[in-house]
């Protein structure tokens, strides 16, 4: 009997440390599951938290080759690229990359004429990939962008017409009456240039074509602006604000 119990005893003391084997195994491998998952979430907080700081650094890196490309087909292809990875991942890369800023600064850039022309090539390329969403961004660089129409390099004339060409293309006609003082003050403000005023002249004409009606309303205020540039001093203005309205 003695022998049996101690059979028995022995028995159970080895099904019990089994069971404790078992025990400790399935803690552990919940532990490595738990912390198995962890490090995955870690990770992929850590590669959510890296991917904009990323995309920023890639953009910052694609204005920085806009004003250095050596050709304007190439700084386009470059400014199409980035503008595309704007309407991808977001318009809030305009301000995280501060690119309209940059735009603007290497725009008005005195010693590079690459620089000007790349800024101008950048915001047409935004205006016409993004579309109108842009709009409010770059209606505003409107001014800058035509007192470069009398930029002494004829490219960055090109580049300046195409923008505002742009620009104006994604404007809805219920933004009419919000650009036509910003034309007004570039067809008779104090120092502006003939070819800005020219400029100016016929975006107005652009925009009496597309938004007929808005213009229309405001024939009060536009026919003294373009009357005072039938007597401008050149002939350019002069022919200009007589083609307006035809």
């Amino acid at each position: 009997m003695k022998i049996n119990i101690s059979n028995k005893n022995t028995q159970a003391l080895c099904e019990l440390e089994e069971r404790k084997e078992d025990a400790y195994l399935s803690i552990n491998t919940a532990l490595s599951v738990s912390a198995s998952h962890s490090l995955h979430h870690l990770a992929s907080e850590m590669t959510a938290n890296a991917t904009p700081s990323r995309d920023v650094d890639e953009l910052t890196g694609m204005l920085a080759q806009l004003y250095t490309a050596p050709t304007s087909e190439e700084c386009d292809e470059i400014a199409r690229d980035m503008a595309a990875r704007v309407a991808r991942d977001g318009l809030i890369h305009l301000k995280t990359t501060d690119m309209l800023i940059n735009l603007e600064t290497e725009a008005k850039n005195k010693k590079s004429g690459l620089a000007r022309e790349g800024a101008l090539i950048g915001i047409c390329a935004l205006a016409e990939v993004i579309g109108r969403p842009s709009e409010p961004y770059l209606v505003p660089m409107l001014p800058m962008i035509l007192d470069l129409y009398a930029d002494k390099g004829p490219v960055v004339q090109d580049a300046a017409a195409r923008a505002a060409v742009a620009i104006m293309a994604i404007m809805p006609s219920q933004s009419a009456p919000l650009v036509l003082p910003v034309l007004f003050q570039c067809i008779s403000g104090p120092g502006k240039k003939w070819q800005t005023k020219v400029g100016a002249l016929q975006l107005l004409a652009d925009l009496s074509n597309a938004s007929p009606i808005q213009v229309g309303i405001a024939l009060p205020e536009i026919i003294p602006v373009v009357k005072d540039c039938l007597s401008d001093t050149k002939a350019e203005v002069r022919i200009s604000s007589t083609g307006t309205f035809l």
